[in-house]
């Protein structure tokens, strides 16, 4: 599985828990079975928060940093790294 794909579940999952629970089953249940269903539905929404997230914030660039204090948010290798992994995703690895 790839995060395309573990993304486009979850959302699915979020997406069903709160739409309708049917009687026969309980909520997680049917929850789960519709979005093991459905999960390639919202593989645009998944590509989407892949594509939000590939600028990283100042925050997460100091956190990934191996010395912040050294190097600062400036860190264009922490940077490369972080956007080369989240460009990998979306590439389907």
């Amino acid at each position: 599985m790839n995060m395309i794909e573990k993304i486009a579940r979850a959302i699915a999952l979020e997406h069903f828990k709160r739409k309708w629970q049917p009687s026969h089953l309980p909520l997680d249940a049917q929850a789960k079975f519709k979005a093991n269903v459905y999960w390639k539905t919202f593989e645009p929404a998944a590509k989407a928060v892949l594509e939000a997230l590939k600028e990283p914030t100042e925050g997460m660039i100091m956190e990934g940093s191996i010395d912040p204090g050294a190097w600062g948010v400036d860190d264009q290798y922490t940077k490369e790294c972080y956007q080369s992994m989240i460009q990998a995703a979306l590439d389907g690895k």
